[in-house]
């Protein structure tokens, strides 16, 4: 597979910076890739002294994120985050009546909100958008279809606002295709939305990678 294509010609953050990681459970999972970023962190640039900080709360959806922005992100006044969001916006309809997810035009009407309260209250803030994953490891399910849409607003709100996206969705089809062509049971997640560890891996490596960051051997 190949790697993410950098985004920067070399890695950004800064010493004493903060970098804030926002989004649901899956940016909230202890060990997950927000821990396996601080840990890269600390091994590669151990000079730097980068603060990680992570913003995920199970069950979230793109309302959730806008109402607690104020106390989780701006507070805070990161200056790096990353925002994770819509995985529930569309399962959540799936699950159960208990459950109710977020129509996309509504989706992408909250995110543009949270975006513009983030530029007005943090113009200093360097934010980079990234893709849900997936729901389910199969392609053609209601589910995914569905989230398609989600995936591509993502990228059309990045432009809008200027604000680089990394793909995770299709970072995450194309492992899981790479991984299934060599053994068909393997997995990236443990119930179709929750990663495994490599599937957390995946996420960590493929944001170190869009910062610039390359690990190469004495002599490579």
């Amino acid at each position: 597979m190949q790697p993410q294509p950098a985004l920067f010609p070399e890695f950004p953050v800064g010493a004493g910076q903060k970098f804030l990681c926002l989004g649901d459970s899956i940016t909230e999972a202890r060990p997950g890739y927000v821990s396996l970023l601080d840990a890269a962190f600390q091994a590669l640039f151990p000079e730097r002294q980068i603060r990680v900080i992570n913003a995920g709360i199970s069950g979230n959806k793109v309302t959730d994120l806008l109402a607690r922005l104020d106390r989780d992100v701006i507070a805070a006044r990161p200056d790096w985050m990353t925002i994770m969001i819509g995985v529930n916006d569309v399962w959540h309809d799936f699950l159960s009546a208990d459950h109710h997810g977020l129509p996309l035009n509504e989706y992408v009407s909250v995110y543009r909100q949270l975006l513009r309260k983030l530029q007005a209250e943090l113009p200093a803030t360097r934010v980079i958008l990234l893709t849900p994953t997936f729901i389910g490891e199969e392609p053609h399910t209601p589910e995914n279809q569905r989230l398609a849409g989600y995936v591509r607003a993502v990228k059309e709100l990045g432009e809008e606002f200027s604000l680089p996206v990394i793909d995770m969705n299709a970072r995450f089809w194309a492992a899981l295709q790479a991984g299934r062509t060599a053994d068909a049971s393997f997995h990236l997640t443990t119930d179709g939305v929750h990663p495994t560890l490599a599937g957390h891996m995946l996420l960590a490596i493929t944001i170190l990678q869009a910062l610039g960051v390359t690990v190469k051997e004495p002599g490579d």
